[in-house]
């Protein structure tokens, strides 16, 4: 029974609003012990977040063969409602920073990034902080 266990928190997000498809928590929900539980990513290991990938077409991958497993088979993140809504925000980012690689350009983009990450620890205001963290480590 996994309910108890802090390490099976990683996936928190309600999983089913707006797709048909369940995905984090609602779809961790249906894995079992034996086959995907307890995960090994933990948003506390600092090299295990900056394995994680976001691509402009809204997929999250990890460079950690098991990571990558559980992002796509425990938490069904690649669903294509959740690709989706990421690669609006990614272009979203990109179209008001009025991005082209320019240092006047990566400035906008990281105060727009910084916006975004606005909020208390571990209680983010807007939705996907760990790819606006990803796009200010890669873009800025």
């Amino acid at each position: 029974d996994k309910r108890l266990d802090y390490t099976n928190f990683l996936g928190v997000c309600k999983g089913g609003e707006g797709s048909k498809e369940l995905h984090c928590d609602s779809f961790k929900a249906t894995s079992t012990a034996k086959k995907h539980l307890p995960i090994d990513i933990s948003p506390w290991n600092s090299g295990h977040m900056n394995a994680i990938k976001y691509s402009s077409t809204g997929k999250i991958s990890s460079s950690f063969v098991k990571h990558d497993t559980e992002l796509n088979e425990v938490l069904n993140l690649n669903i294509d409602y959740m690709k989706a809504r990421r690669k609006n925000k990614f272009s979203a980012f990109f179209k008001f920073s009025d991005f082209d690689n320019t240092a006047a350009s990566k400035k906008k983009l990281r105060r727009l990034l910084e916006i975004d990450l606005t909020g208390t620890p571990n209680n983010f205001e807007n939705d996907f902080p760990g790819m606006s963290e990803y796009m200010m480590r890669k873009y800025c």
